[in-house]
């Protein structure tokens, strides 16, 4: 496989990758977490889920601020 197909397809799959860590957790997916958790950790649990989600809106904010590609070629270079 030549190495431009190499990188327009790591390219395709990054798009992909990127969309998917973009995404919108739903409510559901607190719901499922809670509904595993021991009635004595639910506080603390909810206490991290929420530490997490303020992380995930700034590293966010940050990747908005400085797009980040790490994809580059040879040719690029």
């Amino acid at each position: 496989m030549s190495p431009g197909r190499v990188s327009r397809l790591n390219q395709k799959i990054y798009r992909h990758l990127e969309a998917w860590r973009n995404r919108e957790i739903s409510g559901h997916f607190y719901r499922n977490v809670f509904s595993h958790v021991p009635n004595g950790k639910v506080a603390e649990v909810a206490r991290m889920l929420k530490a997490i989600r303020s992380q995930v809106a700034r590293l966010k904010e940050m990747r908005l601020r400085a797009p980040l590609n790490p994809l580059t070629t040879v040719a690029d270079e």
